[in-house]
């Protein structure tokens, strides 16, 4: 037996630089945010198109490093002693892990200079690279190519610590729009709503440019604060609240136990309104149109997570619903605001390219659920002022015109009151719709008018009340029409043009005749269970064999009929499938209506070809089926499918399972539902035990989480 090892090709720098990091300001974020987790209290991003050749220089004051620093850890590929979500020895929490920011270099230019300091020596450390070095060849291994060091003596820098990277050959041209450019961005790469956190950042036009022009600041939270309309909430590991402020004056505020799956992170979050005067205001005081600043922005452990906030990014699909309700909903145009994430236990997980968000996983499914639900459909119901909550009971939406109160502000702190949940710890006083009524404010136009024109208005306010209830039945009705036609074409797509009648009339008879051969036996040995006598336990036995056959009959009915109606998959004979792949195509296709958010995804992109399986392509469709109604028949509003190295996790937020009977609920007939078959967790263990893999459950995190790998 011999051992082997892996080789790593200079190539390897190309896919953690320019080819990972492509955008030119997310790269130049990377090396700020190493100089925060370094301790430092000031940054300066510095560009320099005058000097021989140009450059730009990002220095910090951290703690610096030493020879043994750059040896095994600076110059260690991939290496990060880090961990994201981690705090320092300053109780700043790491907002970086993978070890990769360094090739942020690499992104912005062919050559580096690094020189570093630790305040307890008196020499600096020089590094020089050149990164076309790692391209003359794919075949030189990495470890080949030289990286020069050298040190000098620190000259009066006594008990000084710092690093400074500066980078030449740029890939970029750098003049001043793109330089201004990079300070607006880097005004909203730190939390504007979080003051005095004792990170200063700089970014300078010229080496010698003052601190006072320099310095990166953003007074946004004071400008909003000013003239708009708001909502907040606050989640901590207790409880959640929700304040709604209305130009300085706090409207209500709720509260509630925090029993979700979002107890490990805090979160604050702030949406502000926009009218007139405060979109003025702000184009007057931030000199840009609040449109094309941004919408509502991510920040994770005080930092910007790009692309959430940035002009051209919905992350919850709000223009799109304006579009099918114009004057009820709002956009992304009217509100600007931030989600403030604190995540000490990295569940909010950033994509390796650093520049296409969190990873979709089931924490970002409940803050999408979480944000829509609590806070953005309240917050428009309250500007609008039409409509406001649902009857929990039968999920029907309730007009203020069918509370039957006296006032609008009576209908409306009766709705907050009966907000699922929720506790109103708070309500103003004085609050009063009726002026801001249409109805009511034509009246009031008319008081100063003759009597017969009083009747004209009276009758044109009476009009627009029926007309708007009237738009909104006939908006509510294209909508349910617009779901029927679509699925309809999708389904006349695939029986028109992804099958053949051969195809069909093999596919019907081969199931059908299987089928009819499964529904036999499972009636014969009904009829032999009630003619002969076993004793209590065989029966028993032999009816739950009978009960699983019938059921797992019942599945493969319907989903082979779904199947043959939306899809071109051949299904009589064992095929090449890849798992993810299948996972995903079925979860998009098939129609969820009962309000469970299913995400399915790869923890690495390289891991897309080890989920190959030569299986029943069947057989793995009634799997993950088993696995979905599973979930929602135990409470599940969240499911996730998260395939990573030979090791696929599905996690729901279903109430936990107790521990004792870990082993037993993948036994036939044993159900932890009061009238289950406990037929659906056999039938998925049955095909892992056929496709060589293994299948366990745990509680983790407040969630259900079945792990299956490959042998």
């Amino acid at each position: 037996m011999e051992k082997l090892h892996f080789k790593t090709s200079s190539g390897i720098k190309n896919i953690l630089g320019k080819e990972l990091i492509t955008d030119r300001y997310v790269a130049i974020f990377e090396l700020v945010k190493n100089g925060y987790d370094a301790r430092a209290e000031n940054v300066n991003v510095i560009f320099d198109n005058q000097g021989m050749p140009p450059s730009i220089t990002i220095k910090d004051d951290g703690i610096g490093m030493d020879k043994n620093d750059l040896i095994n850890k600076w110059l260690f590929l991939a290496y990060s002693e880090k961990k994201e979500g981690e705090r320092n020895d300053n109780d700043r929490i790491f907002v970086g892990s993978k070890g990769v920011g360094r090739f942020s270099c690499d992104s912005l230019g062919d050559k580096l200079v690094l020189k570093t300091k630790k305040e307890s020596e008196d020499i600096i450390h020089i590094l020089t690279i050149d990164w076309r070095s790692f391209e003359t060849s794919l075949l030189t291994e990495v470890e080949d190519i030289d990286v020069i060091y050298q040190a000098e003596a620190a000259n009066n820098l006594k008990g000084q610590s710092f690093t400074e990277l500066t980078i030449t050959g740029l890939r970029h041209h750098w003049g001043k729009k793109e330089i201004d450019n990079a300070k607006n961005k880097l005004e909203r790469l730190k939390n504007p709503f979080i003051h005095n956190d004792g990170f200063n950042i700089y970014c300078r036009e010229t080496p010698q440019q003052s601190d006072d022009d320099s310095v990166v600041y953003n007074n946004i939270s004071l400008v909003l604060k000013e003239k708009s309309t708001s909502i907040e909430a606050k989640i901590t590991k207790q409880e959640i609240t929700i304040t709604l402020i209305d130009r300085n004056k706090i409207i209500y505020k709720l509260s509630k136990p925090n029993n979700g799956i979002l107890p490990n992170v805090e979160i604050d979050i702030f949406i502000y309104y926009l009218t007139t005067s405060a979109k003025n205001n702000f184009r007057r005081k931030m000199k840009i149109e609040a449109v094309n600043y941004g919408n509502i922005f991510i920040y994770k452990n005080n930092f910007h997570v790009s692309p959430y906030g940035n002009v051209d990014y919905d992350l919850f699909g709000l223009n799109l619903r304006k579009g099918q309700g114009y004057k009820r909903y709002i956009s992304t145009r009217e509100i600007i605001g931030c989600i403030s994430i604190k995540d000490k236990y990295n569940k909010f997980q950033e994509t390796t390219s650093r520049n296409n968000g969190f990873i979709y996983n089931g924490y970002m499914i409940e803050l999408q659920k979480f944000y829509m639900e609590e806070i953005h459909r309240p917050f428009e119901k309250y500007i609008q002022l039409i409509k406001w909550g649902e009857d929990s009971d039968t999920k029907k939406e309730v007009y203020y015109d069918d509370i039957k109160e006296d006032s609008e502000t009576d209908k409306f702190k009766n709705s907050l009151k009966r907000r699922k949940d929720f506790n109103l710890d708070y309500f103003v006083d004085d609050l009063s719709f009726e002026e801001n009524r249409t109805k009511k404010q034509l009246e009031k136009i008319s008081e100063d008018l003759p009597k017969d024109k009083q009747k004209v208005v009276k009758k044109i306010a009476k009009k627009i009340d029926e007309l708007t209830f009237e738009n909104e039945q006939k908006e509510n009705a294209i909508k349910e029409k617009e779901k029927e036609v679509q699925r309809l074409e999708r389904q006349n797509k695939n029986l028109l043009a992804e099958r053949t009648a051969d195809s069909y009339s093999k596919q019907i008879s081969h199931h059908f005749t299987k089928i009819a051969e499964q529904l036999k036996g499972s009636l014969e040995d009904l009829i032999t269970l009630k003619q002969d006598k076993y004793d209590n336990i065989q029966s028993s036995e032999l009816l739950v064999e009978i009960i699983e056959q019938i059921r797992r009959t019942e599945l493969e009915v319907t989903i082979f009929r779904d199947l043959l109606l939306n899809s071109s998959v051949e299904m009589r004979s064992p095929q090449n499938i890849n798992l993810f792949e299948t996972t995903e195509w079925y979860f998009k296709e098939r129609d969820i209506s009962k309000g469970v958010n299913v995400s399915i995804y790869l923890l690495d992109k390289s891991l897309y070809d080890k989920w190959d399986l030569h299986c029943y392509f069947l057989d793995f469709i009634m799997c993950i089926e088993n696995f979905y109604k599973n979930a929602i028949e135990h409470g599940a509003t969240i499911i996730e499918f998260a395939f990573g190295d030979n090791k696929l996790n599905i996690i729901n937020n279903s109430k936990p399972i107790d521990e004792s009977i870990f082993e037993s609920i993948f036994e036939m007939g044993f159900s932890t539902k009061e009238k289950g078959t406990g037929i659906g967790l056999f039938q998925i263990k049955e095909f892992c035990d056929e496709n060589n893999m293994s299948i366990c459950v745990a509680n983790i995190d407040n969630r259900v989480q079945f792990t299956i790998e490959r042998k």
